[in-house]
């Protein structure tokens, strides 16, 4: 297998699949969802971004891998991609408790699998990205901290659900604030405001141990971040690129993972 991969002309981008319940029929023909059953699954979105914004082939791995097992995985690719999802984070990583206020789904198998492969990752020096909850764990992992329920405020951050994240229209972005210096603003070319779309109930709250915050939203929830390392390539983003690969924003973040891979 390792031939195989190594004859391909395009990066490998490791990422995974995560558990979904099993999809059954009724008599009546309905939709019901067994929860004796999983099956195993990977968003299209960031499929499309991989094959074909990043150029790339994706290496799909289910979080029920042995966590031991990864590190060769992660050797085999040229870099890694932790995706959004529907379960959060567990609290107990960042030692804190379920918060109340906020639904809570967690994966305990998925947080096992992204940390075995951010370990990894670092160790043998590939780059990562992490998108929205892909984010939240690179911050965890480096021992941040999350908010676990965002307040009603300024800014509207589930306010791409209508539309999945695809347009550029005002009502489903928001702004957010590229600083003088940062890495974003060199590939972006820009300091000023820019748009992004987003959909997600959590957020950063600490930054993790040399992380540096890359962009942020005028209600001060960050909305980039990186490694502050000159031989490591770890950047998290709180938006979509999955989902509308072409704003300016995703476009230099895509653009810069792109060139390291």
């Amino acid at each position: 297998m390792n031939r195989i991969f190594r004859k391909s002309r395009k990066p490998i981008i490791l990422s995974i699949a995560f558990e979904r319940p099993f999809s059954n029929y009724t008599e009546q023909d309905s939709v019901v969802m067994d929860q004796r059953r999983v099956c195993y699954g990977v968003l299209s979105d960031p499929i499309n971004l991989i094959t074909e914004h990043l150029d790339a082939t994706p290496l799909i791995i289910p979080t029920n891998a042995p966590c031991d097992q990864i590190r060769h995985l992660v050797k085999m690719a040229d870099g890694v991609l932790l995706p959004g999802g529907d379960s959060h984070v567990h609290p107990r990583l960042y030692k804190s408790k379920s918060c109340p206020k906020s639904k809570q789904n967690y994966d305990k198998n998925r947080d096992c699998l992204e940390i075995a492969m951010l370990d990894h990752a670092y160790a043998l020096k590939k780059p990562v990205l992490g998108i929205c909850r892909g984010m939240q764990m690179i911050n965890v992992w480096r021992g941040g901290t999350l908010k676990q329920s965002l307040s009603d405020g300024a800014v509207d951050h589930m306010c791409s659900v209508e539309d999945l994240g695809r347009s550029d229209a005002p009502e489903h972005n928001h702004m957010i604030d590229i600083p003088n210096g940062t890495m974003l603003s060199q590939w972006a070319d820009r300091t000023v405001q820019t748009h992004v779309n987003s959909w997600h109930c959590q957020a950063v709250d600490t930054l993790g141990q040399d992380l540096v915050l890359e962009a942020q939203a005028p209600d001060g929830i960050i909305e980039a971040f990186r490694l502050n390392d000159k031989k490591r390539f770890i950047y998290g983003v709180q938006w979509h690129p999955d989902f509308n690969p072409n704003q300016p924003a995703s476009q230099a973040v895509l653009g810069a993972f792109k060139q390291v891979l």
